[in-house]
């Protein structure tokens, strides 16, 4: 019989080493990539949520005054008393119906509201409009 010589057995191998350390590095950076996603997702429904909200607001505002008191001007006042986050830029539109609509009465506006946000490196841009009608 013939004996081939074998490597003996003793311990981990170099390459063995190597082996494992490429292993661990490709799943801790598909884990890493994982939570990286999961945080910029979390980040963006969580500023979107704070838009509507400040949008929401505003707009409450609209029902509850008087037709001939919402004015851009008077929502700024508004805005610019309110505690509103600097990560959030809130622009307001007001378009008369009679404006666009000759021989109509000054019965309807339409209320826009509009909020830019930068979130991870990206602007985004929510917008709602309203019509306020004359009581």
């Amino acid at each position: 019989m013939i004996q081939k010589k074998c490597r003996q057995e003793r311990g981990v191998a170099g390459t063995d080493i190597i082996i494992s350390v490429i292993i661990i590095v490709l799943f801790a950076s598909i884990i890493i990539v994982g939570m990286y996603q999961a945080f910029v997702i979390s980040a963006e429904n969580q500023y979107a949520a704070t838009a509507v909200s400040y949008i929401i607001q505003f707009l409450e505002y609209t029902d509850k005054a008087d037709y001939d008191s919402v004015t851009v001007e008077n929502l700024e006042s508004i805005r610019d008393n309110s505690q509103i986050d600097s990560a959030f830029s809130i622009q307001f539109a007001i378009e008369n119906y009679k404006d666009t609509h000759a021989g109509a009465k000054d019965i309807i506006k339409t209320v826009t509201v509009t909020v830019n946000y930068d979130v991870v490196g990206k602007t985004e841009t929510i917008e709602i409009s309203k019509l306020k009608v004359k009581e």
